[in-house]
């Protein structure tokens, strides 16, 4: 009875909080902050402890352990709560139903805040978890009352702030993914981006650091007040309060007047812009066109026809121009790079522009292929694309017409950095750092090692989004879960590396269980990258790079032989069985749906 009188002002806090509670993901996904937050709070703690020449000499150090703490969670807000807060408002537009919560009793600013409510709650539930950290913490000593509640105080701001910025940005975008997109961009910005920035333009100094970190509640917190008084963290945190006020008046506004606003394709717009550019340019150096593309008819492939003649990343005008600005810009670093860093006798210039060039082009490969499939379930066109009489296998293949087309163009300036490595760098490099030389193995293995890895991995991360989004329902949700799961597989190995070698302490002993960060591309790019910096390479040997190579390429396998095989499933369609396909593994069929178990027709 109490709960129905709680219920009746608050309709839509209500309805959010029965909705994330009724979701098997929530309680995955705080399974696993869980793991995480207790892993990394072990491996510190131990780490901490043998920092001590006694055991009863770590006593007083549970300040140490709660400022890490707090450091591990401001993570895991950053992380988590723009993927909890950016749909919020966003949803509603996708869905047609912001008409309606409009057409109620609640007002803007009601249907504002119960959102921010309902989507920080299960964010502080997250928090919770730490209260048996917490009792760790102010058991070994060293902590204070206030030290307590001033960590709470931390927690709670970062909270605001990050869920502040991620409402924002869901009731300005149009979709839950622009929404998604821009949140994470824009903390970046406020958290990485803003300090480097900083340190780039100014001169660092102790005052520097502060004002660098001024949007970072937890450094501004613990570098501004080491006293660590309530009151004075309240005073120097007052113009995060600020920001945070401001930011949820300008959602209040943006909830009312881009209530009804209609998604855009701001991609194409920018690209039109790019078209007409160009065309200027044409005009004024002779109407010189490279590619000229002539009208085309869909003929047998109406899928792929249309993937890369009427989508803005599979057009081959737009693709061309893509890879001639990416390869300007590879272009303009590497000069300076030949300008500077050869000098030094380093690389790090080099291996730096070759590791953003692969994170940009996995990210972009990731949305592109994970939003192929689910696009057509929002605008609602699946379904008349399964009616068709194509068979479920060649409608996948022919959508990621337009991602192989990207690849392609991606890999291009890949293949330049790759070539400057071995044909400019590789005469300079020596044995510093304790990092092994490539010139036992030669500099004609390293770059077949690396033009095999972007042969490998881009169709690799293609195909496992393609996947994921075949299975879930949910645009945004395919695109979070693809990048989730690419983070894990990436930085999941490593992290445990450093884990168990922090908590144990076994040093040179954990070189034996060095050859599994080969598991993760990224870890494999690295490495290949430093010549085996780890002591792989001490008697130049490639066998754990090309077995490690030969693993992906299996799972490349595997994950499109799934796409390919339960197309028709993933699709919602009922086919008849052939069959050939008797002969495959009973693991590529569907639950219950076996040779012998599936539809007669």
């Amino acid at each position: 009875m109490r709960w129905r009188r709680l219920r009746a002002p608050l309709p839509l806090l209500g309805k959010e909080l029965a909705e994330l509670a009724a979701r098997r993901r929530t309680y995955v996904v705080r399974v696993v902050y869980a793991v995480l937050l207790y892993a990394v709070f072990g491996a510190m703690a131990s780490a901490l402890a043998r920092q001590s020449a006694h055991p009863l000499a770590f006593l007083g150090s549970g300040k140490d352990l709660l400022v890490m703490l707090i450091a591990v969670q401001t993570m895991g807000i950053g992380l988590f709560l723009p993927a909890m807060m950016s749909g919020a408002i966003a949803s509603e537009k996708e869905r047609r139903s912001m008409a309606l919560l409009m057409l109620t009793d609640l007002g803007p600013c009601e249907i504002l805040w119960q959102k921010f409510i309902g989507r920080l709650v299960p964010m502080l539930t997250f928090l919770l978890l730490a209260l048996p950290l917490l009792a760790v913490c102010y058991a070994f000593g060293g902590v204070t009352t206030d030290d307590l509640v001033c960590g709470i105080y931390v927690l709670l701001l970062t909270c605001l702030e990050v869920g502040a910025l991620a409402i924002l940005c869901s009731a300005f975008c149009a979709t839950t993914v622009a929404a998604f997109v821009a949140a994470y961009l824009l903390l970046a910005f406020l958290w990485v981006g803003w300090p480097l920035l900083f340190y780039l333009t100014m001169d660092y100094s102790g005052s520097a650091e502060q004002t660098a970190f001024v949007f970072v509640p937890y450094i501004s917190c613990y570098q501004t007040s080491p006293t660590q008084d309530l009151g004075g963290l309240v005073l120097n945190t007052a113009h995060l309060l600020a920001m945070t006020f401001v930011m949820l008046v300008l959602a209040y506004v943006f909830t009312a007047k881009r209530a009804f606003v209609v998604p855009r394709n701001r991609l194409r717009q920018f690209l039109g812009l790019v078209d007409a550019f160009f065309s200027r340019l044409n005009k004024a150096f002779g109407d010189v066109r490279l590619i000229r593309e002539a009208a085309t008819l869909p003929g047998d492939r109406p899928v792929a026809w249309r993937e890369t003649t009427r989508r803005s990343l599979g057009k081959t005008v737009y693709l061309v121009r893509l890879m001639v600005a990416a390869e300007a810009v590879v272009v303009i670093g590497v000069a300076g790079w030949v300008v500077d860093e050869p000098a030094f006798g380093r690389a790090t210039g080099l291996y730096a522009m070759i590791f953003i060039a692969w994170i940009l082009a996995v990210l972009l490969v990731t949305v592109v292929s994970a939003n192929t499939v689910a696009a057509e379930r929002v605008r609602q066109t699946l379904d008349v694309l399964a009616t068709t009489p194509m068979r479920g296998r060649d409608i996948v293949r022919q959508k990621l017409s337009g991602v192989w087309r990207l690849i392609a163009v991606l890999a291009v300036p890949l293949i330049t950095l790759y070539v400057v490595d071995c044909f400019w760098g590789f005469p300079r490099y020596a044995r510093y750092g304790g990092y092994y030389s490539w010139r036992e193995v030669g500099w004609g293995a390293r770059l077949g090692l690396m033009l095999a890895a972007t042969a490998v991995f881009l169709p690799l991360v293609a195909w496992l989004a393609m996947w994921i989004g075949l299975k879930v329902r949910s645009r945004a949700r395919a695109i979070t879960v693809s990048l989730l799961v690419l983070f894990a597989w990436n930085a999941g190995p490593l992290l445990l590396f450093i884990l168990v070698e922090t908590a144990t302490g076994a040093g040179r002993s954990m070189r034996c269980l060095e050859p599994g960060l080969l598991v993760s591309p990224a870890a494999w790019v690295v490495l290949v990258q430093l010549g085996g910096g780890l002591g792989l390479l001490g008697e130049g040997s490639l066998a754990p790079f090309v077995w490690a190579l030969a693993g992906h390429a299996a799972l490349l396998l595997i994950f499109r032989a799934l796409c390919l095989y339960r197309a028709d499933r993933y699709l919602g369609r009922a086919v008849a069985r052939s069959p050939r396909l008797e002969q495959l593994p009973s693991f590529l069929y569907p639950r219950g749906d076996g040779p012998g178990e599936g539809p007669a027709g």
